[in-house]
């Protein structure tokens, strides 16, 4: 079975690169606590995957599945919170550019009554910002603790993971299902977005919530639920605005292509496609994330987040938008950006799951398409499109840009291997191939650390 294999092949790899980048990542005492929190994570992500796919059917249940994602990822907040205070003094793990404004101004707004600050927002920020202020203020409302916040997240993750379950039981065995979920919510990433200051879980709670009622809608064939998903769709714009015109571009296409046929669907889709080209929102997307202003400034983030310029590193962030972000085990500090480069190796054990994921998710996706699995269009538009959208704006290694499409990667992927490992399609790959691609895998990821 290729997932197997790919579920060995993981713990493998892992255990070969910390071992290779022991050397070149505890030469100072924070280095080693961030090396070692990550090579936890490691551990903590293979014995629950490892533990989890040699099980009976009858144990891929939402139960399970809530239980094991609560769990894992509160050890994995309460672990990066402890990493944080004990380096930086503090729980917003080296993350406070953005995390200090979020916090400062939500402790402001929580102070007085809702619709006065609403009104503070109103005013002083930008309308895709709006939601992550509200949101923070909201909790703070309740308690002012940053740990009460990150317990909500860790909540909200798993309410996230049951949708995603839910999502991919509409098309694989219930096994699959399981195992895509939870290998993305319990992936060091997700959970290092709990532990931030950010408005990630929430945000990325609402595209797959959106989703989730848009599969409903095409399963039970209710208008309400297609009204929700749209409804959802338009409340993203309030946290990162192209991300809301991409999901409702998804559904909208997906709609065309399953409803109509020969020249209404052209019709259609071009009508559909000058509407959204012309309207006042995509401008404002261009205007703020594509052509981001700066140009000099993306060129000089990008490097940052590379470990520096140089032909490689330049020409990896359009890949990295497609196949990426990559794993970062070795822990470099740049003098620019100091503490937020450090936190890219606890993201690496999720990530370098992530790598051997990507082979599985082109086939599914060529799949889907070669052979017109309608009902998964909307996953991989979407994911297509927001790469594309990512690479364009120069944002490749941004974990915080790249994020909202992953999810979208891994019920695809493991669609299609669901279907592969149980030969329901006309494929039979050697397992010279499988393991060659496992090779490429971990050649991609070695070489992204020794740069």
């Amino acid at each position: 079975m290729f997932l197997k294999q790919i579920n060995k092949a993981y713990w493998v790899m892992g255990i070969l690169l910390y071992l290779l980048f022991v050397p070149s990542s505890i030469y100072a005492k924070e280095q080693t606590f961030i090396f070692i929190c990550s090579f936890i994570s490691f551990v903590l992500f293979s014995v629950a995957i490892l533990e989890s796919f040699r099980r009976e059917e009858s144990f891929f249940t939402k139960r399970h599945l809530a239980f094991s994602v609560f769990l894992i990822s509160l050890v994995q907040v309460l672990i990066f919170s402890l990493l944080s205070f004990s380096i930086d003094g503090d729980l917003f793990l080296f993350s406070k550019a953005d995390a200090i404004v979020y916090y400062n101004n939500s402790i402001k707004m929580s102070e007085v009554s809702f619709w006065e600050s609403i009104n503070y927002c109103i005013k002083n920020y930008l309308f895709d910002d709006w939601g992550a202020f509200i949101w923070f203020s909201v909790l703070f409302r309740i308690s002012k603790s940053l740990l009460f916040v990150k317990l909500i997240h860790v909540i909200i993750g798993v309410g996230s993971s049951l949708l995603l379950f839910d999502i991919g039981y509409y098309f694989m065995p219930r096994r699959y299902a399981y195992m895509a979920s939870l290998t993305f919510f319990i992936a060091s990433f997700t959970a290092a977005f709990h532990t931030v200051f950010l408005k990630e879980s929430i945000f990325i709670f609402l595209v797959i919530a959106a989703f989730h009622t848009f599969y409903r809608f095409l399963h039970k064939r209710n208008t309400l639920y297609l009204i929700m998903a749209f409804f959802l769709s338009a409340t993203i714009a309030f946290f990162r605005l192209p991300v809301a015109i991409i999901l409702f571009g998804a559904f909208v296409i997906t709609l065309i292509l399953m409803y109509t046929k020969g020249i209404i669907t052209i019709v259609l889709g071009f009508i559909f496609f000058t509407i959204l080209i012309t309207s006042s929102y995509t401008a404002i997307t261009y205007e703020r994330y594509l052509r981001a202003g700066d140009v000099d400034l993306i060129i000089e983030r990008k490097e940052e987040l590379a470990m520096g310029g140089g032909f490689v590193n330049h020409a990896v962030d359009p890949l990295a938008a497609f196949i990426g972000p990559f794993p970062s085990i070795v822990i470099k500090i740049s003098k620019e950006v100091g503490r937020e480069l450090s936190r890219t190796s606890l993201n690496a054990p999720g990530l370098l799951y992530r790598m051997l994921l990507v082979a599985p998710f082109i086939l599914g996706a060529y799949y889907v398409f070669r052979f017109k699995q309608k009902k998964l269009y909307p996953l991989v538009i979407f994911f297509l499109i927001n790469a594309l959208g990512v690479a364009i704006s120069v944002k490749g290694l941004e974990y915080r840009i790249t994020h909202p499409h992953l999810a979208m990667a891994y019920i695809v992927a493991f669609w299609w291997l669901a279907k592969y490992d149980y030969k329901k399609m006309p494929l039979k790959l050697s397992n010279v191939v499988i393991y060659g691609w496992i090779i490429i895998a971990f050649a991609l990821s070695l070489i992204w650390n020794l740069r």
